[in-house]
């Protein structure tokens, strides 16, 4: 009976070639694009998963508060927090601290023969100090060394595999090499202690670089600080073995307010000190820092999902039963010679099965040739079938099976209901017909169809809002470069970026230079609170404070309302900065006119508003109106160009400048418009996918549509005769096969 059915189908799908291709392809389709979602929210679902320890590693994060409203929650502490929590309370096994290289260093290998050296700049998020314990609590694949001392001696640095191969490719034990790191937080010569496997893709970090946190304690800030003051290093905890998170979330919440009990309440502040679990930082942080993926935004992929797959059920519901008319005589010929209800429907099902097998494996190999193309979009390298947890491939059979019985069960009662003798007479048709289940099936396609496409209009508004908004300065046209890292002598190197500053200026193309020490759409060189000079601390006010030089303003276009720049020739003995509009709005001033001359304080230090910037974006649109100070400094890691003419020969001319100033510093530059764009890098991601699958889904529906409409014109072949015999015109014959699907 078995091998009858599945005779009975493939004979079927023979026969009905174009039908059962439409049904296959859109199957096809429709399942590999589930695939790749699945594929997708699996490696974004599974981040530092691997670790073993990853149910115990939590990160210190904080939540302040002001007259009892909430202010932030950040991840940034004091580097003495670790200890002094693993010292005073139970359940912590041990810590780490992590502290980014700020502002990269440039990385040198020399080796034995000088004709082997190799010098590259490296980016900040590329290089930690950490501790020690980072090899306890992180499990990344260790290729050379010995874990348990991998940066116990001072000056010691573990490099990844891809580093190995940059810096030096012929040698095949690099322990105990030496690298160069100039820059950065402290500079020296690094012994090479150990090699890890190139990091996955799905882990929190993407450092290449690991240099012990006691050589950064070294550093001239550590010197001048208590350990509680120099707060911008991340701190994990790992907890004992069946210590429950909870009873060491409620120890240490209060300690920031009882450390600092007298100082807070002045304030009318408090800052609450929480865990938050590896598992939950990808997806779930609720840090002012986190950015990209949630846990809502893979949730929305997993509905787009489904609704790809309902449209390829509902198009095979739709054809199945379109073509009711052309399998009526085979069932009435099956029900004459003793076939039962029962077995007809049991014929479908195995039909509707078949045909989604089919188009599984070929829904298989779509999706493995379109994995690259995913992978690309993610910036992310992923296996196809690999990182998918088994539950979710448990949640897709089970969907698959559903989905399978559910397309076939209803035209299998359909097909199986039909009256023989009825058959005989002709009185199954299948020309226009009443308002019925197919019409509502097609109607859903639509609307899915519809909601789809809003959606993807709707994201790509966004995207296209956010990066052509009016930042309140211009990014076109400007180029940063990564001032010198290696130099003997500071004082001549100030020296010399003045004087290449300045030749840079005589360039007929470039049409202003500025320093700074960081750049908008980066980073700030310090964050903290003031208030003004006639205000209590508990009026204190968020601000950042980047320092630039005296062309700054004209380099990005920034307009003055009010007040003037800085000026190296009118700075006077106290602080002197340049404020944006969000500063004088935050702290109350009456106007930007008002706030020239006003004091603003934090601690011991006092600034005097000497100028009003219109209000500017330093970060991306996406975040709210920052308040910005410009401090003035006469020298900056950072030199901007603003650029007319002949770009590409002008920075040719720029590098031959750079490379005569400051030897042994390798050239690199980026243009700011691209710099600034980086931070929609996840927002264009999620767009670019979003996007896909809604065509992907759109185009299923379209192809169903188009097999029902073509297969219903078929059908009335007869009637469409009738009617231009009788002086129908081709147009009143189209407006009356749309008519339909118009409504």
């Amino acid at each position: 009976m078995l091998k009858s059915y599945f005779l009975a189908t493939f004979r079927s799908i023979r026969k009905n070639k174009a039908f059962s291709l439409l049904n296959i392809f859109g199957l096809a389709i429709g399942i590999a694009s589930c695939i790749l979602i699945l594929q997708y929210v699996s490696f974004e679902s599974s981040f530092d998963q691997f670790h073993s320890t990853k149910n115990r590693v939590f990160r210190l994060d904080s939540k302040s508060y002001r007259q009892g409203d909430e202010l932030d929650q950040n991840s940034n502490t004091p580097y003495k927090l670790g200890e002094t929590l693993d010292s005073a309370y139970a359940g912590i096994e041990t810590f780490s601290r992590f502290h980014i290289q700020y502002y990269g260093a440039v990385v040198t290998y020399r080796g034995d023969d000088l004709r082997q050296e190799r010098q590259f700049f490296e980016e900040d998020e590329k290089m930690y100090f950490v501790d020690q314990a980072f090899f306890d609590m992180f499990e990344y694949k260790l290729l050379q060394g010995d874990r348990q001392t991998l940066l116990a001696e001072p000056m010691s640095i573990v490099i990844t595999e891809s580093m190995l191969d940059k810096y030096m490719p012929q040698v095949e034990n690099p322990i105990g090499e030496f690298l160069t790191v100039d820059g950065g937080w402290y500079p020296g010569t690094y012994k090479i202690t150990g090699v890890l496997e190139d990091l996955p893709g799905n882990t929190l970090y993407s450092f290449d670089f690991l240099m012990s946190i006691e050589d950064l304690l070294k550093n001239n800030q550590s010197a001048q600080d208590n350990g509680w003051g120099w707060t911008n290093f991340q701190t994990f905890l790992m907890l004992d073995e069946g210590t429950d998170p909870t009873d060491v979330d409620e120890q240490i919440k209060d300690f920031y307010n009882e450390r600092n009990k007298e100082e807070y309440e002045a304030a009318n502040f408090r800052s609450d000190l929480l865990i938050t679990s590896l598992n939950d930082i990808h997806l779930n942080d609720k840090t002012q820092e986190a950015g990209g993926v949630t846990t809502e935004t893979l949730f929305f992929f997993l509905i787009i999902a489904i609704f790809i797959i309902c449209i390829a059920w509902l198009n095979y519901i739709n054809l199945s039963t379109a073509q009711a008319m052309q399998r009526a005589k085979e069932v009435a010929v099956r029900k004459v010679v003793g076939a039962v209800k029962r077995q007809l429907i049991t014929q479908f099902l195995m039909e509707a099965f078949v045909i989604n097998l089919i188009s599984l494996v070929l829904a298989l190999a779509i999706a493995y040739f379109c994995l690259p193309i995913l992978s690309g979009v993610i910036d992310t390298q992923l296996q196809f079938g690999t990182g998918i947890l088994p539950i979710y491939w448990v949640y897709f059979a089970i969907l698959f099976l559903l989905g399978t019985f559910l397309s076939g069960i209803y035209p299998s009662f359909i097909l199986s209901s039909f009256n023989p003798a009825v058959i005989v007479k002709g009185a199954v048709h299948g020309g226009r017909r009443r308002f019925g289940l197919r019409q509502v099936l097609v109607i859903g396609q639509l609307v899915i169809g519809v909601l789809l496409i809003s959606g993807t209009f709707t994201a790509f508004r966004q995207l296209q809002h956010m990066r052509n908004s009016n930042l309140g300065m211009d990014v076109e046209r400007v180029v940063s470069i990564r001032g010198p890292r290696v130099f003997d002598d500071e004082e001549k190197m100030s020296k010399d970026l003045k004087s290449f500053q300045e030749e840079v200026k005589q360039l007929a193309a470039a049409k202003n230079v500025a320093g700074s020490y960081a750049i908008p759409g980066g980073d700030y060189n310090w964050g903290t609170n003031m208030r003004r000079d006639d205000q209590t601390a508990a009026e204190n006010q968020e601000i950042i404070m980047i320092w630039v030089d005296h062309n700054f303003h004209e380099v990005y276009g920034m307009e003055l309302i009010a007040g003037r720049f800085h000026s190296k020739d009118l700075r006077g003995e106290e602080a002197q900065v340049v404020a944006n509009e969000t500063v004088i709005k935050n702290f109350g001033y009456e106007s930007a006119e008002a706030a020239i001359g006003k004091k603003l304080r934090t601690g011991d230090n006092t600034f005097t508003i000497i100028g009003v910037l219109k209000d500017f974006s330093w970060f991306s649109m996406k975040e709210e109106a920052t308040a910005v100070l410009l401090n003035y400094d006469e020298s900056g890691s950072n030199i901007s160009i603003l650029l007319s003419g002949n770009i590409s020969e002008t920075l040719t001319t720029v590098r031959s400048l750079y490379d005569s100033y400051f030897p042994g510093n390798p050239f690199d530059y980026y243009f700011m418009d691209d710099f600034f764009d980086r931070q929609y890098k996840a927002d264009q991601q999620f767009g670019a996918i979003f996007t896909s699958f809604s065509i992907i889904a759109v185009a299923i529906a379209c192809l169903g549509l188009f097999g029902l409409a073509s297969f219903t014109l078929k059908l009335r072949v007869k009637e469409i005769g009738v009617r231009k015999v009788l002086g129908a015109t081709v147009n009143s014959i189209v407006l009356m096969i749309f008519r339909d699907y118009v409504k």
